[in-house]
């Protein structure tokens, strides 16, 4: 008989918290931050003081449409507790702090979601760390720890294991249009990062279902749900389009879309839509082979016994 797995969570949570200290020593040895970060640090003290930067063309300007207000105000609350925390000798320890933060809170939040597949402290502690491990620099990507990687997407993806977690004990139940208003809620942060994840979990939802006629009323109701919590970041990049004199029509297509993909505002993953086109015939297969088996093995088990 298989031995049942020791809980040894206080283990664990020691182990996680040593690579949260290992890697936070390791950004003092290579403290520099990447100009994305300079930028929003620079709008912080923008913020702060309106008379800054009077002779820059980008942070120059100030009210609604300035440009440098493309960033979500809820990030830039938050970096600026972070500045005043660390204190003004170094802005950058403003991003070790909250890379210390987010990493923290997203190895506790894998663990506890692979500890639940697995059932295994070992397992969920190696699994977690290793999740960290970041293979590409070039956005989007996966992966935290460097000081490099801290942003609104980082803060963010602190919280997925969570919301995971959440969806998968709120599948066929009403309480899962709650776990999508969570997740919209967190697009105050990255409204980017939260329609792509929206949109990961709507697909889920409906998988995990098997498509059942109810299920796409609960995901149309999860999908409002999503964007009522998502709606101060919607309403802020209104008023902020709205405030820049209307430039964003006159633009041509091609200038539009770098500008939207240097302001992060580039909505779904490279490609997403030419993926699920390319996948879609072959889920419906497999949909349709499934439901063939369903049906013979109703059959087999409807026969009478000696026949």
């Amino acid at each position: 008989m298989r031995p049942i797995p020791s809980k040894k969570h206080h283990w664990a949570v020691l182990v996680l918290l040593a690579v949260v200290a290992a890697n936070t020593a390791l950004t003092f040895v290579s403290p520099r931050a990447s100009a994305d970060q300079a930028n929003m640090l620079a709008e912080v003290f923008k913020q702060q003081d309106p008379a800054r930067y009077g002779h820059d063309e980008v942070f120059g300007p100030s009210g609604a449409g300035a440009p440098w207000r493309l960033r979500l105000p809820a990030w830039r609350a938050l970096l600026g507790a972070a500045v005043w925390l660390a204190g003004p000798a170094d802005p950058v320890n403003a991003l070790r702090l909250l890379g210390a933060i987010c990493l923290t809170a997203y190895l506790l939040a894998m663990y506890l979601l692979l500890y639940r597949e697995t059932r295994s402290t070992s397992v969920a502690t190696l699994v977690a760390a290793m999740s960290t491990a970041i293979f590409s620099v070039r956005r989007p990507y996966w992966g935290m720890g460097p000081i490099f990687t801290v942003s609104p997407t980082t803060l963010y993806m602190a919280f997925v294991p969570l919301l995971v977690l959440a969806l998968m004990r709120s599948v066929r139940r009403r309480r899962v249009v709650g776990v999508f208003f969570l997740a919209g809620l967190a697009g105050n942060i990255d409204f980017v990062f939260a329609v792509n994840l929206v949109l990961v979990m709507l697909v889920a939802l409906v998988a995990l279902d098997r498509s059942r006629p109810r299920v796409w009323a609960m995901a149309a109701a999860a999908a409002a749900a999503a964007l009522v919590g998502a709606a101060p970041a919607v309403w802020h990049y209104y008023v902020t389009f709205r405030a820049a004199e209307g430039f964003l029509p006159t633009m041509s297509l091609s200038t539009l879309r770098p500008a939207l993909h240097l302001a992060e505002l580039s909505i779904l993953y490279p490609g997403v839509l030419s993926q699920a086109l390319r996948w879609l015939p072959i889920a419906a297969g497999l949909r349709q082979d499934a439901g063939v088996q369903d049906a013979q093995l109703g059959q087999v088990q409807g026969r009478p016994e000696g026949r």
